[in-house]
């Protein structure tokens, strides 16, 4: 699996552990964006659900960093 591939698995699963069964492209791409480093504007009626995902995301990898 590539680095795109095991992003977008574990943003799947913080999705998941959120409750929400899926994303919509964009949703994933702004999260991709985000966790990459890169500035994000995201101007969608999902920001709330977006924002939730991005941020669990960013905690765990944080989390997985410092070990």
């Amino acid at each position: 699996m590539g680095k795109m591939e095991d992003i977008n698995e574990v943003i799947s699963s913080c999705a998941k552990h959120l409750g929400y069964d899926s994303l919509k492209v964009k949703q994933s791409e702004a999260i991709c964006a985000f966790v990459e480093g890169h500035d994000t504007f995201v101007s969608l009626p999902t920001v709330r659900k977006i924002l939730k995902i991005a941020m669990l995301f960013y905690h765990l990898c944080s989390t997985d960093l410092k070990m």
